[in-house]
């Protein structure tokens, strides 16, 4: 008897709930909570680097093992940076300096900065990489601002300057005596120094 009153009086309740329910027409009228969405997730952009190379004090067209090398990088750092190669073409267009301009580097470097690669690395062999920069020039003659040393204690075979395009600031010297057919050393060696860069440490000044 106990259950059956028990019973009873549940499923009386459960019905009293069920007609104090809104009409459908009224139940329209409620506001039903919305699920806002997660905002989506945004990569962070590459850091852009503009690769140029000296020789005899002049800006060359990159051989295909260099940027072989360079793409290699590019692939183990799996999207963080993005690597374009400057050309003399390239320069020539961008820039349009006289004949007998002798500033190499800064002509890079503008080119750099005028086509949006917030970071350049400038690198050079043999007399291309000389004691205090690359490409043949003293620091001031380059018109770079050091804030590391650019100096080395040997000759190298080959030395890379990681450059702010838009204010000349020397970020990183990277330097290696090892030539496999191409630039996989030195190359290792710029990836070992670009996790110290900070890809906001370089501000976009404009030209």
């Amino acid at each position: 008897m106990k259950n059956l009153i028990a019973s009873t009086l549940i499923a009386g309740a459960t019905l009293a709930g069920l007609t104090l329910l809104p009409s459908p027409a009224n139940a329209q009228t409620i506001p039903f909570p919305q699920v806002k969405p997660a905002p989506a997730a945004t990569a962070q952009a590459p850091m852009n680097f503009a690769i140029a190379k000296v020789r005899k004090g002049e800006l060359a067209r990159a051989s295909f093992s260099d940027m072989r090398d360079f793409a290699e990088l590019e692939l183990r750092l799996n999207g963080k940076v993005d690597f374009s190669p400057i050309t003399p073409d390239w320069l020539d267009r961008t820039i349009h300096a006289p004949e007998d301009a002798s500033n190499t580097i800064d002509e890079i470097r503008m080119t750099a900065a005028a086509n949006g690669k917030r970071f350049t690395i400038i690198y050079g062999f043999g007399p291309d990489a000389g004691y205090e920069a690359v490409g043949r020039l003293s620091m001031d003659d380059a018109g770079l601002i050091s804030s590391v040393s650019t100096e080395t204690s040997a000759p190298t075979t080959y030395k890379a300057l990681i450059v702010g395009s838009y204010t000349g600031t020397v970020y990183a010297t990277v330097t290696s005596d090892t030539w496999t057919n191409g630039l996989d050393d030195l190359t290792r060696r710029i990836e070992a120094k670009l996790d110290e860069i900070s890809a906001d440490s370089e501000p976009f000044d404009g030209i």
